[in-house]
């Protein structure tokens, strides 16, 4: 699957990711940390106020909706509604 993101989205999603990171099993953990060395690394290729395709594979889509569901329902207990909303407009690209 080939998701378009920008500069913003895409450090959301990492920040997403690595704010999940250590909630899972080790091997869960080892997948996110590996997606999360090269979304780095695509964000850093990444112009600002640019988008860019991103091909994700099937296991890597499973494990973002996973991540941004969980991190979303943190922020909801939290009452941060900013937060919500852009998680939940990130999680809408991954659908």
């Amino acid at each position: 699957m080939k998701v378009k993101l920008d500069s913003y989205y895409l450090n959301v999603l990492i920040k997403g990711l690595y704010t999940q990171r250590t909630n899972y099993d080790e091997e869960t953990n080892s997948n996110i940390d590996t997606l999360l060395l090269r979304l780095v690394d695509e964000s850093d290729k990444l112009k600002l106020s640019r988008k860019k395709k991103i091909v994700f594979q099937p296991d890597e889509i499973k494990l973002i909706r996973t991540c941004l569901s969980d991190w979303r329902n943190e922020q909801i207990q939290a009452e941060k509604e900013d937060a919500v909303e852009v998680i939940s407009e990130l999680l809408e690209k991954f659908i």
